[in-house]
């Protein structure tokens, strides 16, 4: 057996013959040997103090690494929106770009026409066509329509030197749209290597942890550790919720049972009150199974108490509800909101993932009052 439970066995076992030693061989038992015996317990000690340094040293890099991955993704997501929002753009000055090409055709085609309307009427001088006419009533006619003709050709041209100017104004457009999509697709990639990279080393330090803390009594003793963690937060933060007071044409909490909507699109485990491995520890909350990345949303209006990484929870955020009542999501891959934002039902605030060392990703959720934890299932909609 290793970790150290297997360390601790064998500092029990040394004390055992101490004690042994003691009893039966008291008279005989030289000051040598005695030291001998001190001298092996201060090394167990110390092995088992540099393995739970060793264990704390990693739960840090652990939040270090996960916090990365987080900021990552969090990058991965803004950029794919921003290359979205560039391709649009990109799209609209190309259908614009051709929308005038089409329009420049048109007026050339126009002005072609126009320039042989012209040589005909050309051929003709003014003082030829004044001889020519005996109607001055014809004359007139010929004269105003020439006049027409020429203010037409001039705005045809006018036109035509207005959309020339938007297509050479369009095209430098067009080339900065078209850098910016690259830098921003490269900048992509890079981010994607970064992340992935992040997992690997995620993978690692959790491997690392794991061989530390192999049987479930050790498991266990790490979720009570956490428990407590999480029974001081709210203790620190209840004295802030309690002076929360929310809009008076919010439907209060209390008359929503059977009436929120799920946090999360998935399968559905409701753990409230059940035993942990036939021990005496009960989960607090349920777990929800999604994909990682899934959006999470709020069950209800309220205000955001507590949003940062948190030991054996991972990313966690707290949203306080009025009079006492707060809903906790557990092991998110990324937080959309922090402290102090209001946010409405159904509003994203967070991305779901496997923070806190966990292999599978999942949402962990509780519903509070006065800090104590309720069975979510009263609260939430059947489905």
């Amino acid at each position: 057996m290793t970790g150290l439970q297997a360390n601790w066995q064998r500092l029990t076992l040394l004390l055992v013959c101490i004690a042994s030693q003691s009893l039966c061989f008291a008279e005989s038992a030289s000051h040598a040997d005695l030291k001998q015996i001190d001298q092996q317990i201060t090394q167990q000690k110390n092995i088992i103090a540099e393995q739970q340094k060793q264990f704390e040293q990693q739960q840090s890099q652990l939040k270090t690494t996960e916090i990365s991955i987080a900021q990552a993704s969090k990058q991965v997501k803004s950029l794919e929106q921003q290359i979205s929002q560039q391709q649009s753009e990109l799209k609209r000055l190309e259908s614009q770009q051709t929308q005038l090409l089409q329009r420049q055709r048109q007026q050339e085609k126009r002005i072609a026409e126009q320039i042989q309307t012209s040589f005909k009427l050309g051929r003709e001088k003014r003082i030829k066509l004044l001889l020519n006419q005996q109607d001055p009533a014809q004359l007139s006619r010929m004269l105003i329509y020439a006049d027409y003709f020429n203010k037409a050709r001039i705005a045809a041209m006018q036109a035509y030197q207005k959309t020339v100017s938007e297509i050479n104004a369009i095209k430098p457009a067009l080339a900065e749209e078209t850098e910016n999509l690259l830098a921003s697709k490269a900048a992509l990639v890079s981010q994607q290597k970064q992340l992935n990279a992040d997992f690997k080393q995620r993978q690692q330090i959790i491997s690392d942890l794991n061989r530390n803390i192999l049987s479930e009594t050790d498991k266990l003793k790490q979720l009570q550790l956490d428990q407590q963690r999480l029974k001081k937060l709210l203790a620190e933060v209840e004295i802030a919720v309690m002076q929360i007071k929310l809009p008076a044409d919010t439907k209060p909490f209390k008359v929503m049972r059977k009436k929120l909507p799920w946090p999360v699109k998935g399968k559905y485990q409701n753990l409230y009150g059940k035993s942990y491995q036939n021990s005496a520890l009960q989960y607090e909350g349920d777990i929800f199974y999604a994909d990682l990345g899934q959006r999470i949303n709020a069950i209800h209006y309220g205000q955001v108490i507590f949003a940062d990484w948190f030991r054996g929870k991972g990313f966690l955020i707290i949203i306080d509800h009025g009079e006492g009542f707060m809903s906790l999501y557990a092991h998110n891959q990324s937080l959309m909101k922090d402290v102090g934002e209001w946010v409405s039902q159904g509003e994203q605030i967070a991305t779901l993932g496997n923070s806190g060392g966990l292999d599978r990703a999942q949402l962990y959720f509780e519903i509070r009052q006065a800090g104590k934890p309720e069975n979510p299932k009263k609260w939430l909609k059947s489905r």
